[in-house]
């Protein structure tokens, strides 16, 4: 899988969305391996896209559409300045990866001092603790990137649910370990977010 991510400030939510709605129109069914999209807009108007393909070939045809290209430059005006631009094939999937049924996004971006740590964490028995911890935790989508950063699309079931969840005795339990590890994260909450898939 390679993943393109966008981000920036839009204060034209209605603008933004429409913008992904012609993807799914104009796009998606004349870029061959495109496997979907994730966006959203926050309250204080942060704005993400997060565009998933088959591999960096399909997402390097995709740029070369004439569609594509007329996507994009619509897309940059619906934001306040120029976007932050990222895209790898360093890709790691939690459970079911990116899901359409989920009605609350979190997007998580960290600088990790040790990388290797945090894929020694990822048994499968930390995986089942996730699982018993956060019921509301339908899967996720994590970037990394060349700067050792990683930014990651959380996909729960509801935001009520996942505001109960990460409240919890249990999962706080669940994540000490990892939170020593992550170093500073962000947060940035979608709760309408944009799913599509081909």
């Amino acid at each position: 899988m390679f993943v393109q991510v966008i981000e920036g400030h839009t204060g034209d939510p209605a603008a933004f969305r429409a913008l992904m709605e012609r993807w799914d129109v104009d796009v998606t069914p004349r870029a061959a391996g495109s496997l979907g999209v994730t966006a959203g807009v926050s309250a204080d108007g942060t704005a993400i896209v997060f565009l998933r393909f088959a591999d960096e070939t399909a997402a390097v045809a995709s740029g070369e559409l004439v569609e594509r290209r007329a996507w994009t430059e619509d897309l940059l005006t619906t934001f306040d300045g120029p976007p932050s631009m990222d895209g790898s094939g360093d890709v790691a999937l939690l459970l079911d990866g990116g899901a359409d049924d989920a009605d609350f996004v979190q997007v998580v971006r960290a600088v990790t001092p040790d990388r290797a740590r945090i894929d020694a964490l990822m048994t499968p028995d930390r995986i089942a603790a996730v699982q018993r911890s956060r019921p509301d935790l339908i899967g996720s989508v994590r970037v990394w990137l060349a700067d050792g950063s990683f930014v990651e699309a959380a996909y729960f079931t509801n935001e009520s649910a996942a505001r109960d969840a990460e409240q919890s005795d249990d999962y706080e339990r669940a994540e000490e370990e990892f939170a020593a590890a992550y170093g500073p994260m962000t947060f940035v909450d979608l709760p309408a977010p944009i799913l599509l898939s081909p």
